[in-house]
């Protein structure tokens, strides 16, 4: 399930996704070395502290699928999967998993605002991150844990003599892994997950009521933790269609019915395929779970009552230490002998024929006794194979009766787990089985009603972004709207924002005649600059004063709380001429005049005509404008944006802004303001209303502390009106 999810989440909806997985030292064939074969590099080395012991781990990294991979290797630590560990190894196991995963996002800077912790093994996870192992770095991550099974045997449970204290291994408060009130002393790091987790999932609807004590199956002894959430998730598995289409072509078959004469052949030693004979078929361990007795228990029955024209097919191989499995080998032995040509089944090997099985098959067998989610049915669905299943868990909630008036549901199910109402179920399927229309049907129900992994992943996509509180876009939306927006580039945009628009010829004033430029004097000595400066006669000079650097130096001194403020000189009549482009700035330094920028502010008091004559240009420092460009200039109006960042919070890294004066292109960074403890940012913005919002460490959020208001699409801004 992870497998499928993590690639959909990254190849199909654009998201970035990192998958961090033990390394161990031998596989479940006992092959060593096995990453090699995919090409996974050693990447680098890292060491983490679990109870004495400072232990070593090597990380292997590769992207795969658009997934970034992590393998993190100890031979020790990790030996096999499922190792048969006494309970300090158990504990050192949970306690090097996890504190490795979150060194890893350390090591490789990159904490992530969401972590999914994936079952019992990484239980320990979110309880390290939240009880300050790794001080303050997961503080604004949120943890969610996904539960596949709890029943008793699949929680983690670590049973430790009473009073043995491993706090010395796993460095946690007792609590988090014990519950005293429990009969037996038990380590349980499915009840750490729950405690510091902030939300949790399982694989069916049906399955999380059934925990939580709402459903009718086994609730679980965690219940009182499960019920602590508010809104868990649930959401079925779900198959890549796609691929599994693709297997199933390669067999090479035209159709189901092609297909079931090559199991006739193969399996049964028919010469020639009897398709008339309907063919049963249970795929999957043989063990108490999957109630592989019923069927066995209904064989002989059905075989005989039907004139021996049954076939059932039992496709797993059987653990003989483990009883059941065991005693289930022993009557498949009887069975096949017995009926050769009616059953098959082989517990000493492992059944690779699956996909054959999924399109060949007439009925798929699941009498599970629990199943949290189940994914055997969906591939049995994608070959067009109905299913017949016992009502439990995700089975219940993907399974569904068919009906033979309104020709709905894809498959049968039978409610009382023994052997009667089984046999029940497989008597409504031959029924059906026998009319070749309604059958037809059927099979189209069972196809059409496959989960795909792309649905399973837009539902978890969902669910993390409404706990993170975003709005879940994906890799197709996003593709969509770039593909409306037009041409642009910030580094043209930025470019052009520094040059600064393009000065026309100046004017002359009235009553004077226009001069013919002349080549630009060389530059003058300090003195001249400062000597009063000579008009060619008929010149004027301007009624008043436009504003100056100097007088923007005033604007820059005085407080500013995200409200508007009056530039100097703004109730002043536009007048002719040169004005400064650096009157708009804010604060910075060398806005006070002095003898190096005196010739500015002389320059912007003399006639436009008097400058023509002399074909003197704009000065470059701080930068003359025109006064047809800049005639919005004079009414812009100063303001101050404030962020204070809630007390006992950790100090943000990166505070911007971003909203509507900028086309909501531009995050203009704000700056610490250490004397008023709080980010700050001036601009110098025309009359009108404006909609902003702050970006905090990427997370758009709206200033509490100012005004908000909804546009007409539904989003939060805050709003400024400048007068």
């Amino acid at each position: 399930m992870v497998d499928e999810l993590a690639t959909t989440l990254a190849e199909v909806l654009g998201q970035e996704v990192w998958v961090i997985s033990p390394y161990y030292d031998r596989n479940r064939k006992g092959e060593t070395g096995y990453l090699q074969k995919d090409e996974i590099p050693w990447s680098f080395s890292m060491h983490v502290q679990v109870g004495h012991d400072k232990i070593g781990f090597g990380v292997y990294e590769k992207v795969i699928k658009g997934v970034r991979l992590f393998f993190i290797h100890n031979g020790q630590v990790f030996p096999q999967p499922y190792p048969d560990f006494n309970a300090v190894d158990g504990v050192k196991f949970l306690s090097a998993l996890a504190k490795a995963s979150l060194e890893l996002m350390c090591q490789v800077r990159g904490i992530p605002k969401m972590v999914v912790t994936n079952d019992w093994p990484t239980g320990l996870v979110p309880a390290y991150a939240r009880m300050g192992h790794f001080g303050d770095a997961f503080k604004d991550t949120t943890f969610f844990h996904i539960i596949h099974n709890l029943d008793p045997s699949y929680e983690g449970r670590i049973h430790a003599n009473r009073g043995e204290d491993l706090a010395w291994v796993h460095s946690l408060p007792a609590w988090i892994l014990v519950d005293e009130n429990w009969a037996q002393y038990v380590l349980n790091p499915s009840r750490a997950a729950l405690l510091k987790c902030d939300n949790w999932g399982t694989v069916s609807r049906s399955y999380l009521d059934d925990l939580c004590g709402r459903g009718s199956g086994q609730t679980s002894a965690l219940c009182p933790l499960l019920n602590n959430f508010p809104t868990p998730f649930a959401f079925p598995n779900g198959v890549p269609v796609e691929a599994r289409v693709s297997r199933l072509l390669r067999l090479g078959f035209k159709d189901h019915w092609e297909a079931k004469g090559a199991i006739q052949t193969k399996y049964f030693g028919f010469q020639q395929p009897d398709l008339d004979i309907p063919l049963f078929a249970f795929i999957g361990r043989i063990t108490s779970q999957k109630g592989v007795h019923l069927i066995l228990d209904a064989a002989e029955n059905i075989i005989k009552r039907y004139n021996y024209r049954i076939q059932i097919l039992v496709g797993g191989m059987a653990n003989q230490r483990d009883p059941y499995s065991g005693r289930c080998a022993q009557k498949m032995w009887q069975l096949r002998n017995q009926f050769h040509f009616a059953f098959w089944a082989d517990p000493n090997e492992f059944f690779s024929d699956g996909p054959l099985i999924n399109i060949g098959a007439d009925f798929g067998l699941m009498p599970s006794a629990f199943e949290p989610g189940g994914i055997v049915q969906h591939e049995f669905f994608v070959g067009g194979t109905p299913v017949i299943a016992f009502r439990t868990g995700g089975l219940k909630d993907t399974v569904s009766e068919f009906n033979i008036e309104t020709q709905k549901g894809n498959g049968f199910t039978f409610e009382a787990y023994n052997v009667g109402d089984l046999l029940y179920a497989m008597e409504r399927a031959l029924r059906v089985f026998s009319d070749k229309s309604k059958y037809e049907h059927l099979r189209k129900n069972a196809r059409a009603s496959v989960i795909t992994c792309e649905q399973v992943g837009r539902a978890w996509l969902g669910e993390f972004c409404r706990l993170r509180r975003k709005i879940a876009v994906t890799k197709e939306k996003m593709e969509s709207l770039l593909s409306a927006l037009p041409d642009w580039s910030e580094k043209e945009w930025r470019q052009k924002q520094e040059e600064g628009p393009i000065s026309p010829p100046p004017t002359p004033l009235p009553g004077t005649q226009q001069q013919q430029p002349t080549p630009k004097p060389s530059p003058k000595t300090a003195a001249e600059q400062l000597s009063p400066p000579t008009l060619p006669v008929g010149a004027s000079l301007p009624e008043d004063k436009p504003p100056t650097a100097s007088s923007a130096s005033d604007l820059a001194s005085t407080p500013m709380s995200a409200v508007q403020m009056e530039a100097p000189g703004a109730e002043e009549k536009p007048t002719r001429g040169w004005v400064a482009r650096s009157s708009v700035v804010p604060e910075g330094p060398g806005l006070v005049p002095s003898q190096s920028n005196l010739a500015a502010d002389t320059m912007a008091e003399r006639g436009s005509s008097a400058m023509a004559a002399e074909g003197v240009t704009a000065p470059g420092a701080p930068g003359l404008l025109p006064l047809k460009k800049s005639v919005s200039r004079l009414n812009l109006n100063a303001v101050r944006f404030q962020y204070v960042h809630p007390q006992g919070n950790r100090k943000p890294r990166l505070v911007s802004l971003s909203g509507s004066f900028d086309d909501w292109m531009v995050r203009r960074p704000m700056i610490w303001d250490n004397a008023l403890q709080a980010f700050s940012l001036s601009m110098a913005l025309e009359p009108g209303k404006y909609t902003y919002k702050l970006i905090i460490d990427g997370d758009w959020i709206c200033n509490p502390q100012e005004q908000t208001e909804k546009d007409s699409n539904g989003n939060v801004n805050n709003v400024i009106v400048v007068t």
